[in-house]
């Protein structure tokens, strides 16, 4: 049957085709006018970047010519504030519309407060907001709020983040860069110049599109870096190194905006982008001192200096250029962006910011909200560094600093009338009793309403009091262990099966270091993620004060002897314990003096129980200590000693088979340190078959590879406890040594030097860690860790924050981080400095008669004179005080330090020791000086 369709059907089906066609394509034109009604948004912000380095208003100390530009063409605000005098807070307030403390980021290390510096899971960010509104979001720089799963940019609202994220040290020519989620190192361009390219290829990229671009530089923060011949022309216009080199590197950035501007006007799209242009807070005082409108104070205080940031707000033919002196803060950008924008906004969490769009048109627009800062390390106490700003008038609670815990301050309120007095230098709280009563009562009303909202239960966080969240830890400490000493680190012939096995299910770290080459020192600063020199504990206990007593004259006057480990300071027992840990210390102590006329014994205002631990029972355990003037008899075949101190810290794991609270013990052994005795005669008689006649010292290295086989031992008895208790998957076990080994008993090759001084053979140590459940096995990690890292690291694991003591603005923080990050990720690397100190001499009954060179493999004591050394990358650098030199060694070319490279890299040596000495005084490190 042939079937035809009527000429008629066709004409009507073909109108149809076409009114639907064209009712597509009027309604893509429609959507198409509708995304371009709605403008881009690019949003650049500096880093510490001060108002007074504009040279529009430093009386052009500086050279920005763009930034300059762009002021002209903006609405350009004269009392705009950063919303924290930090910068992670800031950049949080910033994206939220929130005050910090409401979204969890209250201070800026996100190593040492994982948990301080990351957006909570249900705070919405600008960019989720306007990726729900159709646009395309991008980040290009600095993230710096929260790192890893949930907390990174891409979890957090935005497309597309070319950048860092905050964790680890950033350079200017050498620098970790993040492709979305990739990392990967930059060494061939200049890190601003970097982000310029990178920006101005997104805008050509989505230029027909609306976008939101943040535009996060990372100058002019340090490190000091800038293309010479821009560093030369402000030193020969008198300024000093410092800000010579912060001025050349705002030019680079300046230079940098001028090109990105340019490329938005050459595609058309000036009219069609806000611009907007800020700093996160203001400047860092570590770099100097230098013009910034007569305000007072800096980054990390909440005067104005620190909170005062410069703000430009360009929309081309829609807003009239301009000055405007209305207060407006980070936190209310969020809300006038949405309004400019017309992007309707139902906030789930209530925002603290309003909008001022109405200003942007209307210089005489009333605009005066309150606006409130607080700051300090660590979790926030409110009665420190914290402001009110209301009208004209500010009151500030002052930051109180002090050798001892942040306690509340009982210092009054300072009032300022910032219109009448804007370098805040005349408290007139007496003039304005009301005022400052009022004011008062409004701070405490916030700070009691953010910290509420702080610590709400959300989707960010676990609950750290169960314990199936928080993993036991174990630290076992040994004493004098060298590097090489375990077969897992390659020892030809040391039986150490148990340790062996804890770096087959574990990780081991191949460049684990102790905090210092002796044992006192390291101890205090494991304990407390200090280093020596800033708790300035850097050389053995002793019985009495005083000072060194040597054998011969030396040229240095050393630093007075520190006894004891100060209560004031907080350590690991004391962090974990707050954190509803059980903690428990068996073994050596050596962080008191010695007590009672006993040798290591504890002192009862200084032991383990004055610094956080529950459970601490003194012990020597079957060490030759305990032996007293009588030798023990030794053991039949295939028996070792059983060791009390051992014993009881596997009666303590299996007693917590079945408990509630999660746990923490630290077993301090006093083996292999000397004496190097051995009850145990089969294992010597054993070796006696491994070590070749005529070896240097083999009746010592018999002995002391009994020890260490005994060391082993223990160990394995305490790991098997951890397993009779059903503990092996939640708990985490880390194990190393205070200091490197004795050299008249160890083998410390193919590491050069010994205990007692800083080459490597007296501070790289055996490193091991075992969590089955986040470590896998067989793992190795070249990452440089320091036992100073341990604090920050196992808090980070209990799901809290570091308790941080003697805080100050800047100086006396915990030095170590969090490396947990290496657990999971074996390839992350923080690209920090390691940093140590020893102003001591070394031996001193004697000094005169010990080796002047240290070797490898001496066997024999070598003189230590007073030295500090500084570890960055690959780079090691020593520095000796008694005739201010220095040596310089490749470590991943020459572990053995046998090439000094300080004459062929003067530069690198240089500023290895500029860093050295920075860190140094930052630290207020103690040194040995000439005698007077």
């Amino acid at each position: 049957m042939n079937s035809r369709i009527p000429r008629c059907l066709l004409i009507v089906a073909c109108l149809l085709t076409s009114l639907c066609s064209f009712a597509e394509a009027e309604a893509t034109a429609a959507a198409s006018q509708q995304q371009r009604s709605q403008p881009n948004i690019v949003l650049i912000l500096a880093d510490d970047l001060a108002p007074g380095d504009l040279s529009q208003g430093d009386g052009e100390k500086a050279r920005t010519p763009r930034l300059d530009q762009l002021a002209k063409e903006s609405v350009q605000f004269t009392q705009a504030y950063s919303a924290s005098c930090v910068c992670a807070p800031a950049r949080a307030a910033l994206l939220t519309g929130r005050y910090p403390h409401r979204t969890g980021v209250v201070t800026l290390n996100l190593n040492k407060y994982p948990k301080l510096t990351r957006l909570h899971r249900d705070e919405v960010t600008i960019a989720d907001i306007l990726k729900d509104a159709g646009y395309v979001t991008g980040l290009i720089g600095k993230w710096h709020t929260g790192r890893g799963e949930g907390y990174h940019p891409l979890d957090r609202g935005f497309d597309e983040f070319e950048g860092f994220d905050g964790s680890v040290d950033v350079g200017y020519y050498t620098y970790p860069f993040i492709e979305q989620r990739t990392t990967k190192t930059v060494t061939d361009q200049y890190l601003t110049d970097h982000l310029t390219e990178r920006a101005i290829n997104f805008v050509r990229r989505h230029q027909d599109e609306p976008f939101f671009l943040k535009l996060a530089h990372y100058a002019p923060h340090r490190p000091l870096e800038a293309p010479e011949e821009l560093i030369q022309h402000y030193r020969e216009r008198g300024f000093d190194e410092s800000v010579a080199t912060i001025y050349a590197m705002i030019e680079v950035m300046d230079r940098g905006i001028g090109r990105l501007l340019d490329e938005i006007d050459a595609l058309g799209l000036a009219e069609e982008t806000i611009v907007l242009f800020a700093s996160d807070n203001g400047p860092d005082p570590l770099t100097g001192e230098r013009f910034n409108l007569e305000l007072r104070g800096s980054k990390y205080q909440v005067y104005e200096g620190g909170l005062r940031v410069p703000l430009l707000i360009r929309w081309t033919n829609r807003f009239t250029p301009g000055v405007r002196d209305q207060t407006v803060s980070f936190v209310d950008l969020l809300p006038t962006l949405l309004e400019l924008c017309d992007v309707e906004f139902e906030a789930g969490n209530p925002l603290d910011g309003e909008s001022f769009a109405s200003v942007l048109h209307d210089a005489d627009a009333e605009f005066s909200p309150t606006h409130f800062w607080q700051w300090n390390r660590g979790e926030p106490n409110y009665t420190h560094n914290a402001a009110l700003r209301e009208g004209n008038f500010k009151l500030v609670r002052p930051y109180v600093t002090r050798g001892v815990k942040l306690q509340d301050s009982t210092l009054k309120p300072v009032l300022y009338d910032l219109e009448a007095d804007p370098a805040e230098t005349e408290d007139v709280a007496q003039q304005h009793p009301a005022v400052t009563q009022r004011m008062t009562a409004e701070l405490q009303r916030l700070s009691k309403d953010v910290e509420q909202d702080r610590t709400r239960p959300d989707s960010s966080r676990k609950d750290v009091t169960a314990s199936e969240q928080q993993p036991n830890v174990v630290l076992l400490l040994a004493d004098d262990l060298g590097w090489s000493d375990l077969h897992c680190y390659g020892h030809p012939y040391h039986r150490t099966p148990n340790l062996d096995q804890l770096a087959q299910e574990g990780m081991r770290y191949t460049n684990g270091y102790a905090p210092a080459p002796i044992c006192s020192a390291s101890r205090a600063s494991i304990l407390t993620g200090k280093t020596p020199a800033r708790l300035n504990f850097e050389f053995v206990t002793k019985t009495e004060p005083g000072s060194q007593r040597l054998d011969t004259e030396v040229p240095l006057q050393t630093p007075p002897l520190t006894l004891n480990l100060p209560p004031a300071e907080t350590t690991i027992a004391e962090s974990l314990a707050g954190l509803d840990y059980q903690t428990a210390f068996f073994g050596k102590w050596h962080v008191s003096q010695h007590y009672g006329g006993r040798y290591l014994a504890w002192h009862p205002e200084f032991g383990p129980k004055k610094q956080g631990f529950q459970i601490a029972t003194e012990d020597f355990g079957d060490h030759p200590y305990a032996w007293g003037k009588r030798q023990p008899p030794a053991l039949p075949d295939g028996q070792f000693p059983v060791d009390s101190m051992v014993q009881r810290t596997a009666d303590f794991i299996r007693l917590r088979k079945n408990a509630d609270e999660p746990y923490f013990v630290m077993a301090s052994s006093f083996y292999v340190h000397t004496p190097v005795k051995n009850r145990c005669r089969w294992l010597v008689d054993d070796y006696e078959q491994h070590l070749p006649a005529g070896t240097k010292n083999r009746k010592q290295r018999l002995e002391y590879a009994a020890f260490v086989e005994t060391l082993d031992h223990h160990v394995g008895t305490i790991l098997q406890a951890i397993d009779e208790a059903g503990q092996r998957e939640n708990t985490l076990v880390i194990f190393l040594s205070d200091n490197g080994g004795h050299p008249e008993y160890c083998a410390n090759a193919p590491l050069r030097g010994s205990k007692w001084n800083l080459y490597e053979g007296g501070i790289r140590v055996p490193f091991l860690a075992r969590w089955p459940k986040t470590i896998a096995a067989g793992s190795e990690c070249e990452t440089p860790v320091n036992g100073y890292d341990l604090l920050p690291t196992l808090v980070d694991v209990a799901e809290g924050t570091a308790a941080v003591n003697n805080i100050d603005l800047v100086a006396n923080e915990v030095d170590g981080i969090s490396v947990r990050e290496t657990f999971s990720d074996p390839d992350w690397n923080p690209n920090r400095s390691l940093i140590w100190h020893f102003p001591y001499y070394h031996p001193e009954t004697t000094y005169s008669k010990a080796i002047d060179e240290i070797g490898i493999d001496d066997f024999a004591t070598s003189k230590t004179r007073p030295q500090s050394a500084i570890r960055h990358r690959n780079y090691k650098l020593l520095h000796f005080t008694e005739d201010d030199r220095s040596e310089l060694y490749d470590l991943n070319q020459d572990i053995s330090e046998q090439h000094d490279l300080s004459q062929q890299q003067p530069q690198l040596a240089r500023e290895l020791r500029e860093s050295l000495e920075q860190q140094l005084n930052s630290m207020n490190a103690r040194r040995a000086l000439p005698k007077p």
